[in-house]
């Protein structure tokens, strides 16, 4: 070690212990996870869990009114406190689907759709929803700081402090990134951080279930990550994160909680997205180690590989049934048992295990058991015992735990409670609405020189 590097590491060793300490020469060190970040200010939302059976979409085309199936009998369910991606082929549905499921289709749709058990109400599944499309839909004169206030004015109770909105505010933008960037134009945002707007703009009334349509689309690949990093943060606040997406790189993929797989408005895959490549394994489709499995199921959807789509869907039962762990493979849980069964075929192992389809939606989901951060993990990496500990703050690589933010208020549901038709007046709204156009022509500088 040369003599500058030996000052400059005492330097820092006086920093950190007193006298005493350093005349010891001992010193425990302890590294311990940083906090999550939370948003404590929002309002308190219900938790939603959304279920669709047997839905099925068509529409007249050609001058004959032929009619074309988009979707046929498709089934799901998406749970809250988890990311969920929509893949297929082009031409497979999941536009179609993310339509239907956020209320944009309400035409030629057979099957019914529920919220947490029962009968979806769209009226209200509206107010609790929000649904960010592709294009951002941003006000281009607007800065980042008036944008958020609009919202906040009309989607926050007249009854909410004006301390209490800015808080909201302050903690978004803190939260996503978006704090330094207060005064920037919206037109002058990067895409990511554009992105990163229309969430933030949708966040301050805290829906509790969120339909994103190719978040990542026109990203890069660093702020593709950044952008599913922030859904998936999201989604352990409890709400339910829905997003269709393209192809993702093998990175994306691993994000993701669960996947939901469409192959010609057919459901060929839905489940956990770690089982994905054991569920293809069983039905004598192996994905090369070296393989993106995001790509590698596309191209069985596509029949690159022949033509498995019936032997999928029939294996999935066209999304009635869930792949969430180890144990939902029959073949699996015969091998454990049976003592070297070890070509055991999911396709007729699940016409013996899965005649009946009662139980459509079995959850075997356990939150403590699935690699999720403790409540307390502390490493002590030295021995020695020392009168001072220093704590290091580190980002864990575990997953945070969903916190109970969104749970509703006993018997809400229950009793039909529903928000209200608007948060704010009529006569506000307009208000609002007034001072941002008069802002707008005020910035328009084209449109004053025209006239």
């Amino acid at each position: 070690m040369t003599e500058a590097n030996e000052s400059s590491s005492c330097s820092v060793t006086n920093n950190l212990l007193d006298t005493d300490n350093r005349k010891n020469g001992a010193v425990r060190v302890q590294i311990v996870p940083s906090q999550p970040k939370t948003l404590s200010h929002l309002p308190t939302r219900p938790a939603v869990d959304l279920a669709f059976h047997n839905l099925t979409y068509r529409v007249k085309e050609g001058r004959r009114n032929n009619v074309k199936t988009i979707l046929k009998e498709v089934s799901g369910r998406l749970r809250s406190g988890e990311l969920t991606a929509i893949m297929g082929p082009s031409g497979a549905g999941k536009s179609t689907l993310l339509n239907i499921l956020t209320g944009y289709k309400t035409t030629n749709i057979e099957g019914s759709i529920t919220m947490n058990g029962k009968e979806r109400n769209l009226s209200q599944f509206r107010k609790l929803s929000a649904y960010i499309m592709q294009d951002n839909q941003l006000h281009a004169n607007l800065t980042v700081e008036e944008a958020m206030h609009v919202a906040a004015s009309l989607k926050l109770s007249q009854k909410v402090e004006k301390s209490e909105k800015l808080h909201v505010i302050k903690e978004i933008l803190e939260t996503l990134g978006l704090d330094e960037h207060r005064p920037t134009l919206t037109r002058n945002l990067s895409g990511g951080q554009q992105k990163r707007l229309s969430i933030a703009l949708e966040l301050v009334n805290n829906p509790p279930i969120m339909f994103f349509d190719e978040p990542t689309s026109g990203l890069d690949s660093s702020t593709c990550f950044q952008c599913v990093s922030l859904l998936k943060f999201l989604a352990r606040g409890g709400r339910t994160i829905i997003c269709t997406i393209h192809q993702p790189s093998a990175r994306l993929f691993e994000m993701f909680d669960q996947l939901y797989t469409l192959a010609d408005g057919q459901c060929v895959y839905q489940g956990n997205t770690k089982q994905l490549v054991p569920f293809l394994g069983t039905l004598d489709l192996e994905c090369p180690s070296y393989h993106n499995p995001a790509s590698y199921i596309i191209e069985v959807a596509c029949g690159e590989h022949g033509d498995h789509t019936r032997k999928l869907v029939n294996a999935i039962d066209n999304g009635k049934r869930d792949i969430r762990g180890e144990l939902d493979f029959p073949a699996l849980k015969n091998k454990k048992n049976e003592n070297g069964n070890a070509n055991a075929n999911l396709k007729s192992n699940y016409d013996k295990l899965n005649g009946n389809s009662n139980n459509k939606y079995a959850d075997n989901l356990n939150l403590g058991g699935n690699g999720l951060l403790p409540s307390s993990m502390v490493n002590d990496i030295a021995k020695e015992t020392t009168t001072e500990t220093i704590k290091i703050n580190v980002e864990s690589e575990k997953e945070p735990e969903v916190n109970t933010a969104l749970l509703p208020v006993d018997g809400q549901l229950d009793a039909g409670l529903s928000p209200e038709r608007y948060p704010t007046s009529e006569f506000h709204q307009f208000w609002v609405v007034l001072k941002r156009t008069l802002l707008f022509s005020r910035r328009d500088w084209v449109r004053l020189e025209i006239g």
